[in-house]
């Protein structure tokens, strides 16, 4: 960012909202790239930090409002006005928070402007400003990784997502997977080291289903028995028989075979 485009900058900041657009509207795309950079110019009140002294901000919104881009301005902002800043960078897992905070279109690494951009380390999961401020890349999933390093801000990006399963848990990933499970579908996501791992089930395989109690099989897809309906009704009833079928019922769901009822 050059004086010319800051000093720019700061003089449509001093105007209305509405006046700002107007004149935005009019220049031409080579004046408004060289404002690209200058945030506050672009973010709707949605995006920008409230004002005040404040410990914790929630961005509760949709897809499309612009979550990442607020939250990696925000931590930019930080960087660049304090170079002894330490900043925790906390997403669902640690490949998730460098694909979307810090390698992703609207991440860190992308929006900072050209000779302020931050070195990123992923070995160290470090990313560290010209100015001196750092930031570490936590997962949730591994909420001790936390204790012990002093941190003076944190960005926590999409913590409805946060299961924070333990090491070595396991889940059959459904038919439709979405976020660090794209792409997976049937497979059995496991969980270690702060890390999604994913094994192609194998036929034969069977796994136990902990929600339903029932055993699955895996052929060519995922299987499992369904529940025959209890017999009702009829014009005549053999008592005995309906409870042989009760009982074999029970005697498959205890065995797994069958769903509970």
């Amino acid at each position: 960012m050059s004086q010319r485009s800051d000093s720019r900058a700061t003089y449509l900041l001093s105007l209305a909202r509405k006046e700002r657009r107007a004149l935005l509207e009019r220049m031409g795309e080579r004046q408004r790239r060289s404002l690209r950079h200058h945030w506050r110019l672009w973010a709707h009140d949605g995006q920008l930090p409230p004002a005040g002294d404040w410990l914790a901000w929630l961005i509760l919104a949709g897809r499309g409002f612009g979550k990442t881009r607020a939250g990696a301005e925000w931590v930019r902002a930080i960087a660049e006005a304090d170079g002894s800043a330490r900043i925790a960078l906390v997403g669902a897992s640690l490949g998730e928070a460098r694909r979307v905070m810090v390698e992703g279109d609207s991440g860190l690494i992308a929006i900072a402007p050209r000779g302020r951009r931050p070195r990123f380390e992923p070995s160290k999961r470090l990313l560290s400003w010209p100015g001196g401020a750092q930031a570490l890349l936590y997962s949730a999933g591994e909420p001790e990784s936390l204790r012990g390093p002093q941190h003076s801000h944190a960005w926590c990006d999409e913590i409805a997502k946060w299961d924070n399963p333990g090491g070595g848990q396991a889940w059959l990933v459904g038919a439709a997977p979405t976020g660090p499970w794209t792409g997976q579908a049937g497979a059995i996501a496991i969980w270690q080291s702060g890390n999604w791992l994913f094994q192609a089930p194998r036929p034969g395989l069977r796994l136990l289903n902990r929600s339903t109690g029932q055993d699955i099989r895996f052929t060519t897809a995922w299987q499992s028995a369904s529940r025959p309906p209890t017999p009702t009704g009829g014009t005549t009833v053999d008592a005995q028989a309906r409870a042989a079928l009760a009982a074999l019922y029970d005697s498959l769901t205890i065995a797994g075979v069958l769903p509970a009822a």
